[in-house]
C-alpha cells in the first residue's frame, strides 16, 4: 500500500541491475505470497529516498472474477501520485520498487508468473510486467504498475464532471487499453481523448467481438494517417470528425454491418 504519510523510496540502478541478472535464480520466487526482493543479498545502496510524497493513501484492488478492477486502481494510484513529471513516472527504478515490494500482492494476483508453465515465457513474462526493460513509452505501459498511473495521467480530463470519466473508458476492456496506448495516436492528447468518448458515445454499437474488430480498424486508420499529417496537429474536433467518418464506412462494410 502506498501511504500519504511516508516519502517514495526507488530502488537503485545496481539493484535493479542485480534483480534482472539474477532472474533465472530468482524466477520461482515470483510466485511466493512473500516481496522476495527484501531478502536479496546486496552489497551497495539498495534503496534510494525521493523528495516525492503521495497525497493520498493509494492501495490497489485485485482481481474478482473477471472484474480486473483496471480503472479502479488507475484512478487510485494517480490521486495519490498526481504530481509526477514525466522524467519521474518514466524512471524504471520507481515502478520496479512499487512492483516488487509496495504492490506485491496485486502484482501477485493481477500478474501471476505461474499462468505460464514454460521457464522461458514466464522469464518474458516478468520482464515485461514487473520490469521496464527498455526505456520507451510502450514498455512503460505493458508495466502492470505503470501502465495505471500513465493511463489515468494520459485520459484525465478536468474539464468533465468526472475528470477521470474516460480513464475509465479505457479500461472497461482490456483490449481497448492495448489497441490505443500502444499505437502512436494513444501518445497524442487530443486523438485519445477524441477516441475515447467516441467509444462512449458509441457503448452500444461498438460491443462485442464486432466492436472490439471496429476499434482496432479505428486505431488503425488513424495510424495511418499518422504518415500523412501530423497528430499533434489535430484538434479534439477534427480527430472525432474522422473518426465518424471512418465508422460510417466500417459500418457499411458487408462484416461489419
Amino acid at each position: 500500500m502506498l501511504t500519504s504519510s511516508d516519502p517514495l523510496q526507488i530502488y537503485s540502478s545496481q539493484f535493479v541491475s542485480t534483480l534482472r541478472a539474477g532472474l533465472n535464480e530468482w524466477l520461482p520466487a515470483y510466485a511466493s505470497p512473500a516481496p522476495f526482493a527484501t531478502s536479496v543479498e546486496f552489497t551497495g545502496t539498495r534503496d534510494i529516498s525521493t523528495s516525492i510524497t503521495p497525497m493520498e493513501d493509494a492501495e490497489l484492488v485485485p482481481p474478482n472474477n473477471e472484474q480486473l478492477n483496471d480503472a479502479m486502481n488507475a484512478v487510485a494510484l494517480h490521486r495519490g501520485l498526481p504530481n509526477l513529471s514525466r522524467l519521474q513516472a518514466s524512471d524504471a527504478r520507481l515502478w520496479t520498487r512499487l512492483a516488487h515490494e509496495t504492490f506485491w500482492d496485486y502484482m501477485r494476483l493481477r500478474w501471476p508468473v505461474e499462468k505460464y508453465s514454460d521457464r522461458e515465457k514466464s522469464a518474458r513474462f516478468v520482464l515485461q510486467r514487473y520490469f521496464v526493460p527498455r526505456s520507451e513509452s510502450r514498455a512503460l505501459l505493458r508495466h502492470g504498475i505503470a501502465r495505471l498511473w500513465w493511463g489515468a495521467s494520459l485520459t484525465i480530463d478536468q474539464r468533465r464532471e468526472n475528470a477521470y470519466e474516460l480513464t475509465s473508458v479505457l479500461y472497461s476492456r482490456l483490449d481497448i487499453a492495448q489497441t490505443i496506448l500502444e499505437r502512436a495516436l494513444g501518445r497524442t492528447r487530443n486523438v485519445l481523448i477524441a477516441f475515447l468518448d467516441f467509444i462512449r458515445t458509441n457503448e452500444k454499437q461498438l460491443a462485442g467481438d464486432e466492436g472490439r474488430s471496429t476499434i482496432r480498424q479505428l486505431a488503425i486508420q488513424l495510424n495511418l494517417l499518422g504518415g500523412v499529417v501530423v497528430l499533434d496537429g489535430l484538434s479534439e474536433k477534427d480527430s472525432r470528425d474522422i473518426l465518424e467518418r471512418e465508422f460510417e464506412k466500417l459500418l457499411k462494410q458487408p462484416q461489419i454491418a
